[in-house]
């Protein structure tokens, strides 16, 4: 028998393991969201061959957040390390390799990331230097970023999709980090940052929403509120769960009795009791001062937006790539038929239209081990030793969590980053 009648059959057996997700995320997500953050660290650790081929940059991206958030900070760098290399290797799109994908589906492709990923990776790297101590490697991911602004805008001007790597969050986070630098050219370049900010807020929102800390920010570089002689400490609260894709999918009935199905993501958003935070210092003479968190990015909305510009393109694949199938299989339908008659032609139509259902899958992969937010609070403190405190709040303002951010003995001029993650 010609051995074109088991195309399908041998599509469908060898490819199975191309067709979904990494398997090892949904457990890595399942105790992340549970706050169990050390069983996540050493799960990943030690199974990382369950994330599967294709998957190199994601288990990296899931790694060092996970252990960003456990403070294992050494290990974090050397894990989004390697992701901010694959992602190099990957960003620009490999011609051959996508081929593979028309046959099959998206699967088949290494996962490449999204714009924003390509973005958050250089300010989670950032806060692990600046929680180890080292001003001068953070600031290296922000000269790091400026060219990753620019790759993003080449890409975006040739896809002819608009950008939404991020909506100025970035751009003011590495505005804090080099006005930290006691260096005078750092300042400029954070003044640089925080106008960027602005443009991209303004540009973002409408023009109806800004951090009142950039705001703050800007007004003191620009000399209104004069120098601050004061310590700062900065809090980023990584609040809620980033969302997650699902699969819309529609049936297409083809000629000869083939039939396919045309499948294509969305994101789903994850429900979360955290909305904000309250940042309590309490220091000498029984000093207390306090700071709400305010949003700095949605990653929510930073997804759905990306993923939204992308969906014309994607659809455009997804309604094409059932038709190439049709084409193939329909001439190795009449060749079944000519030489083998009606029931194995019958047979290999069958076998077609369940390897086009089984292989038309949505790619649901997206960097789920980031929050749904990140909010900010900073605060302004006279020299002395001051207990951290951190309470998470719900929308109404009730307390639904709390945390000790320990002590700290700060210096004039002096700025402190610290970092949390609402587990709710």
């Amino acid at each position: 028998m010609n051995r074109c009648f088991f195309f399908p059959l041998l599509l469908f057996v060898s490819s199975c393991a191309a067709f979904n997700g990494p398997a090892l995320q949904p457990e890595i997500n399942r105790r992340v969201m549970a706050g169990d953050i050390k069983g996540a660290a050493e799960k990943i650790e030690a199974e990382a061959s369950d994330y599967g081929q294709g998957n190199y940059l994601l288990y990296y991206l899931d790694r060092g957040l996970v252990e960003h958030y456990a403070g294992l900070y050494p290990q974090s760098i050397q894990s989004f390390d390697k992701a901010k290399r694959r992602f190099e290797e990957l960003y620009t799109q490999s011609l051959s390799k996508e081929a593979v994908s028309w046959m099959g589906n998206d699967y088949a492709l290494p996962y490449r990331g999204a714009d924003y990923e390509y973005v958050l990776v250089n300010v989670f790297q950032s806060l692990n230097y600046l929680s180890s101590g080292n001003v001068n490697e953070a600031l290296v991911e922000a000269r790091d970023l400026d060219s990753k602004y620019q790759v993003v805008e080449r890409q975006a001007l040739a896809a002819k999709r608009r950008r939404f790597e991020d909506n100025g969050f970035a751009r003011m986070f590495m505005g804090f980090v080099n006005e930290a630098s006691a260096r005078a050219d750092d300042r400029d370049n954070a003044r640089i940052f925080y106008r960027q900010a602005e443009e991209m807020y303004s540009q973002y929102y409408g023009g109806m929403y800004e951090p009142q800390v950039l705001k703050d920010r800007l007004k003191a570089l620009n000399g209104w509120g004069g120098a601050d002689a004061k310590a700062v400490v900065y809090v980023l609260q990584s609040a809620g769960f980033s969302p997650v894709k699902e699969s819309q999918i529609i049936p297409v009935p083809l000629e000869r009795g083939l039939v396919a199905q045309v499948a294509f993501p969305r994101f789903v958003r994850r429900y979360s009791a955290t909305r904000n935070g309250l940042l309590t210092a309490e220091g000498p003479g029984g000093v207390k001062v306090q700071a709400v968190t305010e949003l700095g990015v949605s990653i929510d909305d930073l997804a759905m937006k990306d993923l939204e510009s992308r969906k014309a393109a994607a659809l455009a694949k997804a309604v094409i790539r059932p038709a190439l199938k049709y084409l193939v299989e329909r001439k190795q339908q009449e060749n079944i038929q000519k030489k083998f008659g009606s029931p194995a032609a019958g047979l290999f139509g069958l076998m077609s239209s369940l390897y086009n259902i089984y292989s038309e899958r949505a790619d649901l992969r997206s960097w789920q081990a980031l929050p749904a937010e990140i909010r900010v609070a900073r605060l302004s403190l006279d020299p002395g030793k001051y207990h951290l405190r951190f309470e998470h709040l719900s929308e109404d303002m009730t307390v639904n969590g709390a945390e000790d951010l320990g002590e700290i003995d700060c210096s004039a001029g002096q700025t402190y980053f610290l970092v949390t993650r609402s587990r709710r």
